[in-house]
């Protein structure tokens, strides 16, 4: 569960961040950014919810920032217009597996991360889906 909060984090707080490390990938641009997060598992029937507005002044690359975050391995990036797709293989304590994708247009963007884990001999799949919007520029 540690290693998929670690990625799913990572991604959260990357995500603004995001312009295009692609040529003709996702862009999103800088400014004051709310995005809302909303984080589900198989192991407990809750949904947690949490929107977030941070100010974005640099240029980020949220994939670098998962496999530093959760030490893992990013495969299989594939960019169709403003869409990344990925697969991911996580080390640590929580070996895990999974998948995601993101979709941005500057001042827009959404994506998912599903995660496959076992967690006290119980496999346990995670599912981060979020939202986000700029909605001006930073204070």
């Amino acid at each position: 569960m540690r290693t998929f909060r670690f990625a799913a984090l990572a991604l959260t707080l990357m995500l603004p961040a995001a312009r295009s490390a692609w040529a003709d990938g996702p862009t999103m641009n800088p400014g004051k950014w709310e995005t809302k997060t909303v984080q589900t598992n198989s192991l407990s029937p809750k949904e947690h919810v949490k929107t977030i507005t941070e100010c974005v002044k640099e240029n980020k690359n949220p994939l670098e920032a998962i496999a530093e975050a959760g030490k893992c391995k990013i495969a299989n990036k594939e960019v169709k217009g403003q869409t990344v797709n990925w697969e991911m293989e996580c080390g640590g304590t929580n070996k895990a597996k999974g998948k995601g994708s993101f979709t941005a247009d500057g001042n827009s963007g959404e994506g998912m991360i599903e995660m496959t884990m076992m967690i006290a001999d119980k496999s346990m799949t995670a599912k981060n889906m979020w939202s986000g919007k700029r909605i001006g520029d930073c204070e």
